[in-house]
This record gives C-alpha cells, structure tokens and sequence, in this order.
C-alpha cells in the first residue's frame, strides 16, 4: 500500500511539473505518449489538437485586448463593469438579460455627460490552461473574439483596461460598478459603492436595499441619474438577507459570507 501510495505521489509530482511547464495541455499531450493503449482511435488527436490549437488563440486574443486598452484614468468620472468569465452557468442559466455586449451599450448609451465606462476583463479567461479551468479551452472562441472586443471599444465613452489591475483599485474611485452577477456586487456594498446588477432578481444580492436591479434601458437610464446626483445606497439589511437567504446543501459545505466579507475589507490585490 505504501509503494502504491509512493509511486501515486511521485506521479501527480511529475503532473504537476510538467503542467508547471506547459499546462495541461503539455500533461495531456504527454499522458497520450505514455499510454499503454497504442491502438485508440484518433479521437484523442482531434481534441488534443483542437486544446493546443484554441490554448494559441486565447494567447494571441490576450495580446489584442492588451492592444485595444486604453491608460486607467482613476481620476474622472466613471462606471465600472466587470466583464463575467464565459461560459458561465451564473450569466448563462441562471439570468435572463445575459448578453454582456448589450449590457455595456445599454450602459454606454444612458452614460452621465463627461462620464466613461471602464470595461475590465475577467483574469481567469486567459488562464485556462491548467488542470481546473482547461475545459473551458476547446470552446474559448465562442465567447470571446477580435470582434466582441472591437464592439465594445466602438461604443461611445466606452474604454478597455487591462486585466491585471486589481478590481478593488478600479472599484474604489469609481462611481458605480455594474455587473450581470459577479461577486463585485457584494464588494460594491463592502464598499459602500452604487452598483447596477443585471441579474433580474436571481442574485440574492439584488435583496439588499440600495442595489439597482436592472432590467431594460429605462431602468439603467434612471439608476444612473440618480447616481450623478450623489445617491448613497444604504444596504441597511445585508446581514437580514445573508440570514434569510443563504444556507449550507450540507455540514461538508460550509460556507460563511460574513468571512468572505471580511476578507474583502482586507484584500487590496484582488484582481476578479
């Protein structure tokens, strides 16, 4: 049992060297040369092939972003939105406004005079290659093209910055943040900032009074004036609502908000 239990250790530390070196699709691609089964169809080299093929386009796709970023200006007017890592059950299954293309010209066009739209996106679309995320690789190029991100920028005082900046940086000068459903909305009350959620009720966060919950352009239209004018969200119940609205499936599922929260007050360097 110990030899079994050694050799399964000296395994998974060969895996994770090698994935330390190319990711996982470099541990693909060696797990398939070592296989004893010599005789498999070429399935395997279709999906290795279509994993190594989109793992060069999200690296190049990163260089364009980075192309079409323009300097975080933290020192004008601005809305905030943070773009959803996809595909994404939270934006996808779980919310009926999901198109983040309309969301942002829905925003950009209802924007204060002077304002800007900052458009940040999710850190962890380029970091897929690595054992949790390299499922989402095969299918990157439905969701994120050269054109999605040359729509975004052809939208009036809309601008892209780079990933790397730490979301509490943006958040903390801004005006308002908007979100379809991400955890930047708790951080937004953390912070005492406005925020606009497009979840159309299926964030428990919407629950808590002072959150705008957006639902078509006459809403968002509105939401931003009353911000322009200086409105202050009171989220005077979050602690009602975690209450009433948050339990755990099970004891192997703990999970407490109120650390989380904390741990929000303290993180400067989140980058999500």
């Amino acid at each position: 049992m110990c030899i079994r239990d050694s050799k399964l250790s000296f395994k998974m530390k060969i895996k994770k060297l090698v994935e330390s070196i190319g990711g996982a699709v470099l541990v693909m691609f060696f797990s398939r040369l070592l296989s004893r089964k010599k005789n498999i169809s070429n399935t395997f080299e279709r999906t290795y092939w279509k994993y190594f093929s989109r793992n060069i386009y999200i690296k190049n796709l990163k260089k364009y972003y980075d192309s079409l970023c323009s300097p975080f200006d933290d020192t004008c007017n601005y809305i905030y939105y943070t773009l959803h890592l996809e595909p994404e059950a939270s934006i996808q299954v779980n919310t009926i406004f999901y198109n983040q293309l309309a969301i942002i010209k829905t925003i950009s066009q209802n924007l204060p005079e002077g304002w800007v739209l900052y458009v940040k996106e999710h850190p962890h679309q380029y970091n897929l290659n690595n054992s949790t995320m390299s499922y989402f690789i095969p299918t990157v190029d439905k969701f994120r093209t050269k054109r999605f991100y040359n729509e975004i920028v052809r939208m009036e005082n809309t601008k892209l910055i780079k990933s790397e900046i730490p979301s509490i940086k943006v958040l903390e000068n801004s005006q308002a943040s908007a979100t379809l459903n991400g955890t930047i909305i708790l951080e937004s009350i953390v912070k005492n900032k406005p925020v606009l959620a497009f979840s159309q009720k299926t964030s428990l966060f919407t629950k808590v009074n002072g959150v705008f919950d957006i639902a078509n352009n006459e809403e968002c239209k509105k939401a931003l004036e009353e911000i322009s004018k200086g409105f202050i969200p009171p989220y005077n119940n979050l602690d009602e609502v975690l209450t009433d609205y948050h339990y755990e499936m099970d004891d192997k599922s703990k999970f407490d908000f109120r650390e989380l929260i904390e741990k929000l007050f303290i993180n400067k360097d989140s980058n999500c």
